[in-house]
């Protein structure tokens, strides 16, 4: 190896490791042990099997439907973490979940070895697979146990059945991963085709008899008892009257890994547009790759790509009446990923190996990835951090005798699975001493008003909710033209009947909408939370105001909110 080729691989994997370790802790950062939206589904189901009476009943529960899928690989580790942490922890389940995403990097990395000496090729992967454009799944325990791990094995079942001269033991463990993507997420059924028809190709006669009967019992496996979601749109009405959306929708969701679909910045319209576009020419590269008939190849990065233009395509007849919005959905976002990661491959693969061409295809990769990680994956870690600030902001609201704000979209469901999960002991919610640690109480302060001034100042209280014991305020505020980083906020309420103010100090807390909707940058840190214990508050408070404190610079915000 030369000595160039030694340094340019310990760039790349420095700068890898780097990433997969800062993504890794990012992940313990914002996850938390509360479930979110189908996790109560699966935590209900999985609750029902703990109290099951028999075998064939847990079994049967087992195999229940979750929606269009049978999750059975979900509830394996939801029963194996519950024997051994004696309930089921959330945090245990999401990290299993992302693992899954360092199985795909492994074996990602492992096939480019192949091909890529001399190329950065590490760095590339790990940015797209340790991607924070896939948030929605990442502290999401029931989605990310099954959207990150059907495609580690998909890829798997793919890897053995297109190795040269398929062997027993190849077809075997073909069929193994095969049974468990079917069983992690229903997208592995489209395995099926795509396994067939390489079998089909490759002449080998006896294996597909096999195959096609192994499929067969699976088929009639996963569809005993199938009910149809009643949220499920029909599909021969989506293919009579929404055809020219499907298709839109289809390649929206090839091409979705390039959506910046930041929520808070309401750009959804640009984010289809853009994924739209990329998706029609990842398509047009597909049918490139089918004219050049680059199968003969590398069957195995063409079966891949054809998996994932099949799950787009029937995706967009599924789904595209349910809104077109969906296909640039964050938890799809692995499978354009994987596409893109195939094309990646390919131009490796095909670019001569002379100095020059290596050169320029290195500055290319490293660009490009440098370009979209701090692009498109780095700014989406706003979500995370959101998304663990709602969760315990439901428990408080929860042990405050209020379910309504626990995170998802059915909370009276939640509710009753809470109990019934607390009941049968297979699951138990955050301590309210650990809630308290991550909203905690604020201190009361004396603050000397005679500095502050009531210009160029900008806020609102969002929120004001009355718990058992304290009263919960969130709110932001900023001084106009300056940097929201190191400023401090001070809640300052009050007593119109003594003629008084009191103050408390804040807890910052991010808001990622603040710079989209005026239009500036860096008021991400004007966010604020105030928890006040009730005995410290007066008894006619009835004014809040908002205190700001930057370099120096002090304003007041009158929020005119009247609290009682």
């Amino acid at each position: 190896m030369k000595i160039g080729n030694k340094k340019l691989l310990i760039i790349d994997s420095f700068l890898s490791i780097s990433l997969i370790i800062y993504f890794f802790y990012t992940f313990f950062s914002t996850t938390s042990n509360i479930p979110i939206n189908d996790d109560y589904s699966v935590l209900d189901n999985f609750t029902d099997i703990v109290n099951a009476d028999s075998f064939f009943e847990k079994i049967k529960l087992f195999f229940k439907q979750h929606n269009e899928h049978r999750i059975l690989y979900d509830k394996l580790w939801f029963f194996i973490d519950y024997k051994l942490s004696q309930q089921v922890n959330f945090n245990h389940l999401s990290l299993i979940g992302n693992l899954s995403l360092l199985g795909i990097f492994i074996f990602f990395l492992l096939k480019f070895k192949e091909k890529a000496d001399n190329t950065i090729y590490l760095f590339p992967l790990a940015v797209l697979i340790f991607n924070f454009s896939f948030h929605e799944n990442i502290t999401f325990a029931m989605a990310n146990l099954s959207n990150f791990t059907v495609v580690l094995f998909s890829l798997l079942s793919l890897h053995f059945i297109t190795k040269p001269n398929i062997t027993k033991k190849n077809f075997i463990l073909t069929i193994l991963f095969l049974i468990l993507a079917i069983f992690t997420q229903g997208a592995g059924l489209f395995l099926i085709l795509i396994l067939s028809v390489i079998l089909f190709l490759n002449k080998e006669k006896k294996y597909l008899f096999q195959f096609l009967i192994i499929s067969l019992i699976l088929i009639v496996i996963y569809f005993i008892d199938y009910q149809k979601p009643p949220n499920s749109p029909e599909i021969i009405e989506t293919l009579r009257n929404f055809k020219f959306r499907s298709f839109l929708f289809s390649f929206s969701f090839l091409g979705n890994i390039f959506a910046k679909n930041l929520i808070f910045t309401n750009d959804i319209n640009e984010s289809l547009m853009i994924s739209t576009g990329v998706g029609f020419l990842f398509f047009v590269f597909y049918i490139y790759l089918i004219k050049i008939k680059y199968f003969r190849k590398n069957l195995f990065v063409f079966s891949v790509m054809s998996l994932f233009i099949l799950i787009s395509f029937v995706t967009g007849i599924t789904r595209s009446q349910l809104g077109i919005d969906m296909s640039i959905a964050s938890r799809y976002r692995i499978n354009s990923c994987i596409f893109l990661i195939c094309m990646i491959f390919f131009f490796i693969e095909n670019t001569p190996k002379t100095k020059i061409n290596l050169w320029y295809l290195n500055s290319v990769l490293l660009v490009f990835t440098t370009g979209y990680f701090f692009a498109m994956s780095f700014p989406q870690q706003e979500y995370l951090e959101f998304r663990k600030k709602q969760n315990y902001y439901g428990v408080l609201s929860y042990y405050n005798g209020n379910h309504k704000n626990l995170n998802g979209f059915e909370q009276d469901y939640y509710k009753n699975v809470l109990l019934k999960a607390n009941a049968s002991e297979t699951y138990f919610l955050p301590t309210e001493d650990l809630v308290n640690k991550e909203i905690n109480y604020s201190n009361k302060i004396d603050v000397d008003l005679n500095n502050y001034e009531s210009n160029s100042v900008s806020g609102n209280i969002d929120k004001i909710e009355k718990l058992q014991n304290s009263v919960y305020i969130e709110g932001w505020a900023f001084i106009d033209s300056l940097n929201t980083k190191d400023q401090e906020i001070t809640l300052a309420i009050e007593d119109t009947i003594q003629n008084r103010k009191i103050f408390f100090k804040g807890q910052k807390f991010k808001r990622y909408d603040l710079n989209p909707y005026f239009k500036k940058a860096n008021l991400e840190s004007a966010g604020c939370i105030f928890r006040i214990k009730t005995q410290d508050l007066p008894v006619n408070y009835n004014k809040l105001y908002l205190l700001v404190d930057n370099k120096g610079k002090k304003r007041i915000f009158n929020s005119k909110k009247i609290t009682q």
